[in-house]
């Protein structure tokens, strides 16, 4: 995923973001971090750009593995930062979604950005 969104044809887009959206869908599909091609092309972005990247895919990970791709599911949710800490409301209708696996993605999340982490 991370070559193929590294190479895609978009106009528009800096090598910096190009960069950085690579490296956040590589994120959000769990890529090795060690991959040769990641590790040559992600010292291109500052430490901070990088943590961005990182943050933004775990982020899509999460609304991924919570919505299961299907519309209408993330509106009935929020997240948000409070206090130096992530919050993850959801609404009580869309409460059997939260499981094992969204949990954990979630405070892989919070650790990323490191806070402390809340679903409500």
């Amino acid at each position: 995923s991370f070559i193929r969104v590294l190479r895609l044809p978009i106009s528009g887009v800096t090598h910096r973001q190009r960069i950085m959206l690579a490296l956040a869908v590589f994120v959000r599909y769990n890529g090795k971090r060690k991959q040769y091609e990641v590790q040559q092309v992600r010292d291109l972005l500052g430490k901070k750009d990088q943590h961005r990247a990182s943050v933004m895919g775990v982020a899509l990970r999460m609304a991924h593995s919570l919505s299961g791709g299907v519309p209408g599911i993330l509106p009935r949710t929020a997240l948000n930062m409070s206090n130096s800490k992530l919050i993850l409301k959801v609404d009580e209708s869309s409460r059997v979604l939260i499981g094992n696996s969204v949990e954990k993605i979630f405070h892989d999340l919070a650790d990323t950005l490191d806070v402390k982490g809340k679903i409500e």
